[in-house]
């Protein structure tokens, strides 16, 4: 599920985007109030690689990468010469055995809302794909509150 400018989506195992039900459920959600504080303009053909080599705080950083893409590459599909957002969660070493590893935490959707992915694998970047991230200075860890989870072996 991705959320943009107030409005929520779920993205289908097929890749298909649709407007998510407002009483939907996720059994796992990261979520923050995005406040882009740096914006770094992408070279053209900067890929997860490079993404991965950029220093990050110790702590969870939101991140979202705008623009052209020469390719996306999610478990749902490969997306080539497509505009959209990945939005995402450096996730710092310590907290990965709760929130998954690094880069496990991100999204693709496109800029119509009709296409996109979850767990981007990898993409490309065209001509002036933008770079924003923003500090995240706390975070919550909630648990369900009854039998059945309570039962589950882990």
């Amino acid at each position: 599920m991705v959320q943009i400018e107030g409005k929520a989506y779920s993205i289908a195992y097929d890749g298909t985007v649709q407007e998510a039900e407002p009483r939907a459920t996720l059994p796992y959600a990261m979520v923050t109030v995005f406040q882009p504080t740096q914006r770094v303009e992408l070279h053209s053909s900067f890929t997860l690689a490079d993404l991965r080599k950029v220093a990050w705080p110790n702590s969870p950083m939101p991140f979202r990468i705008t623009g052209a893409f020469r390719s996306v590459h999610t478990k749902q599909g490969l997306y080539e010469e497509v505009e959209g957002t990945i939005f995402g969660f450096m996730i710092p070493k310590w907290q990965a055995a709760v929130s998954g590893d690094e880069y496990s935490q991100m999204r693709f959707i496109d800029d119509d809302r009709r296409q996109g992915g979850g767990s981007v694998l990898g993409f490309e970047a065209g001509e002036g794909v933008l770079l924003e991230s923003g500090g995240c200075g706390r975070f919550h860890l909630g648990f369900p509150q009854n039998e059945l989870f309570n039962q589950l072996k882990f």
